[in-house]
């Protein structure tokens, strides 16, 4: 089967060919496992020492700062991309725009001990990390000169400079990442055709027609999208409208933790724990400006979207910028639905 969708959050294309579905599945699932060979790191708890000071911690009671007694610490990346000490400055280069490398780049260390997959640590201790991104999103939203606050993890990716101990990262910037602005674009469109925000009204298609549908709770669904970028791609949403995860409660937060644990297990026993990114979507920052992003608090949509990486983008790919999906997200949510965990 081969069919041509439209993201109708971005606005992309993506190609589907299920023709390539048994050999990208034979493929991923005959790879070699990497057994993890650290005991510890410096992420670990006792390490606070070789990584810079901490910006938050979730600490028992009579401990230091950067010292041993946390549960969740935060602190700079020390290989950040952006840096706070650079000066914000726009300004034109001939044709061409140039911002200088103001931002800030954090690390969010989601245990102490040196365990590697989010969705094997306690209950409690996942809902603290989900809370300490709230926090550090608040916190850095108070900057004005930051557009956007980006939450993101990878797991599995092997990327340069990355550690296998659990951990997130965020990601504070001046300029509005393209796919966020892409977002923000379609939805306000929507809302000014309609006067219904896009997501909401996907959310209730999804829930009655139930065709992609893979878990339910109180306040959130788990879909797989229609123009699905990857193979299982997933997409958790608050139910009730809301623009800012940062907004999120004790009791959403509680659920939300429920959510992401089993959605996380769902695809660890589907596919034998693959490489994944996790990125929360979230409104941008409300700066002052007259009419920038006016309608955003009844437009968007606060969500997070978990995407397997299970190949490597082609020249296919970025030739096109199309993506391409051996596996259709109607099957692909009938095995993350039915998986026990």
């Amino acid at each position: 089967m081969k069919e041509i969708r439209k993201d109708i959050f971005t606005g992309q294309w993506v190609v589907f060919n299920t023709d390539l579905k048994e050999r990208m599945v034979n493929f991923w699932l005959k790879r070699e496992f990497n057994v993890p060979k650290l005991a510890t790191c410096s992420f670990c708890e006792g390490k606070e020492n070789e990584t810079p000071p901490e910006t938050l911690a979730y600490r028992r009671s009579g401990t230091i700062p950067n010292g041993p007694g946390w549960w969740i610490r935060t602190f700079k990346n020390k290989d950040s991309a952006l840096i706070p000490d650079e000066e914000l400055d726009r300004r034109p280069v001939g044709i061409y725009d140039m911002v200088t490398g103001y931002g800030v780049q954090e690390i969010i260390v989601e245990t102490p001990e040196h365990r590697t997959q989010l969705e094997e640590l306690p209950f409690n201790q996942v809902r603290d990390v989900l809370w300490s991104f709230k926090e550090r999103i608040s916190s850095l939203k108070a900057n004005k000169g930051f557009k956007y606050v980006l939450v993101f993890k990878n797991f599995g990716l092997g990327t340069f400079g990355s550690m296998e101990h659990s951990h997130s990262q965020i990601l504070a910037t001046p300029i509005m990442p393209r796919k966020i602005k892409d977002e923000l674009i379609q939805a306000k469109l929507y809302y000014s055709d309609k006067e219904r925000c896009i997501f909401c009204d996907v959310i209730k298609q999804e829930i009655r027609q139930k065709e992609r549908v893979i878990y339910e709770t109180e306040h959130f669904v788990v879909i797989a999208p229609y123009a699905s970028n990857s193979p299982y791609e997933m997409f958790i949403f608050p139910r009730v409208h809301s623009a800012l995860y940062e907004d999120i409660t004790p009791t959403l937060a509680n659920d939300l933790t429920d959510t992401l644990i089993i959605t996380l297990k769902k695809l660890s026993k589907v596919l034998s724990a693959p490489p994944y990114t996790l990125v929360i979507h979230t409104a941008p920052n409300f700066v002052p400006r007259p009419g920038y992003w006016g309608t955003v608090q009844y437009d968007y949509h606060w969500h997070i979207e978990i995407s397997p990486r299970l190949f490597r983008l082609s020249g296919l790919e970025w030739g096109t910028g199309f993506f391409f999906n051996p596996i259709m997200p109607e099957e692909a949510s009938i095995e993350l639905k039915n998986i026990s965990v």
